[in-house]
């Protein structure tokens, strides 16, 4: 038996801001009364983040700045905590205020996580009826509910907020993937196949959001730099079944196989903690090549305990935890450089969005080749078949998953 995908929906906030936008508010919050040198340098980190453009939460649509706010001069001038970081296009991003002083870390975690319950249950619910409408299944169907999100906590929260929404069944079975950082999409596919084959007349909705703008950290340390220039908001939802049902021949991917690796000694090459500011990263310079050192063999071998070779695989969905990480797994793989081109892609028009980003490449995988192949009378995942889902999280851990 396996899980096997009917549906896959995607939704990002509508306010979407240039890279260079966001490095010119970077400015402002990371920096205080930014100089040039340091603008220089912040700027950098965002132009090579692989990133063109990210959808956030907290970015806001404006015709005059709101009323008492003053514009700040990123590269050099002062501001009032109360101020309003303007930019010129009518957008601005009034949740991180210019930093006042080396002791100034921004929104608590007690105010970040009120809007994280604001704002988290209306993306969510945006993917999910994506998801149903290109799903033939209705709510009342849903056996089983799983949530996944790394950037925020509440009770009750998402899954709740999920079946009020939707008439999903009360008694719908709820399980939540928490706080496990980029891979939470694959941790979840694993759940689902786990019930699925538990019980193939099942029915289960998979639904991941994440609000990563609400952990920008002030300060101008490196490691804080990169995941500012990073990471975004987004939510992805999958609708699928057990492989018993009629609906099977239809669906696009069926769930076959997983598997996990925690690489040796890396505890320490990226970390995600709770702090009073915020949700506090750990990125290490290392982790490219602690990727490109181990992935290979691990997946050369648990590829052949699924009957397949690394060359025999037909598509990759690779979390774009960066443009070094792709590098990293295209250069240990040996992919020719179109085979990462949709993680490329997904990594450009949004960013990072942690556990979802993965199911958003996947959705584009699949629908290039439908547009590809749609004369022909075959399926289309056909020539993808079989797939392998990769992310990465702390750990530093490796999330796979095999789809046929």
């Amino acid at each position: 038996m396996s899980f096997v995908i009917d549906a896959i929906g995607t939704a990002v906030p509508e306010v979407a801001m240039t890279q260079s936008q966001l490095a010119q508010h970077a400015a402002a919050f990371v920096n205080g009364v930014a100089k040039s040198n340091q603008t220089v340098r912040l700027e950098g980190f965002f132009a090579h983040a692989g990133v063109d453009k990210r959808h956030l939460v907290i970015a806001e649509n404006v015709q005059e700045p709101a009323q008492g706010a003053a514009a700040v001069n990123v590269v050099g001038g002062e501001s009032s905590a109360s101020a309003t970081i303007a930019i010129h296009d009518n957008r601005q991003i009034s949740f991180y205020p210019a930093r006042q002083g080396k002791h100034d870390y921004g929104p608590t975690t007690h105010t970040r996580m009120q809007r994280y319950q604001m704002e988290a249950i209306g993306l969510a619910t945006r993917a999910v009826q994506c998801a149903f409408d290109a799903a033939d299944v209705s709510p009342d169907e849903i056996t089983h509910l799983i949530t996944v999100s790394c950037t925020g906590f509440a009770a009750p929260s998402v899954d709740v907020g999920l079946i009020e929404r939707f008439g999903l069944p009360p008694t719908v079975q709820r399980t939540h993937v928490g706080f496990m950082g980029c891979h939470g999409a694959i941790n979840a596919l694993r759940v689902a196949n786990a019930f699925a084959t538990a019980d193939p007349k099942s029915c289960i909705l998979i639904c991941c959001v994440e609000l990563c703008s609400l952990h920008m950290q002030y300060g101008p340390e490196a490691g804080k730099l990169v995941a500012n220039a990073l990471f975004s908001d987004g939510a992805a939802a999958v609708i699928g079944h057990g492989n018993d049902s009629a609906r099977s021949q239809r669906s696009s991917w069926h769930v076959v196989g997983s598997g996990s690796c925690l690489i040796p000694d890396s505890r320490h090459e990226m970390s995600w903690c709770i702090g009073d500011h915020g949700f506090e990263m750990t990125l290490s310079p290392r982790v490219p090549d602690m990727i490109g050192k181990h992935l290979g063999l691990w997946l050369a071998d648990w590829l052949k305990a699924q009957g397949l070779l690394i060359d025999e695989v037909g598509s990759w969905a690779v979390h774009p935890g960066g443009p070094k990480v792709l590098d990293a797994v295209a250069d240990a793989l040996d992919l020719p450089e179109k085979s990462l081109e949709h993680s490329r892609t997904v990594l450009a028009r949004y960013g990072n969005m942690s556990s979802a980003t993965v199911l958003f490449v996947l959705d584009s995988l699949s629908k290039s080749r439908v547009r590809t192949v749609q004369c022909i009378d075959t399926s289309p995942t056909s020539h993808l078949s079989p797939c392998v889902m990769l992310a990465f999280g702390p750990g530093l851990v490796v999330e796979a998953a095999l789809l046929k």
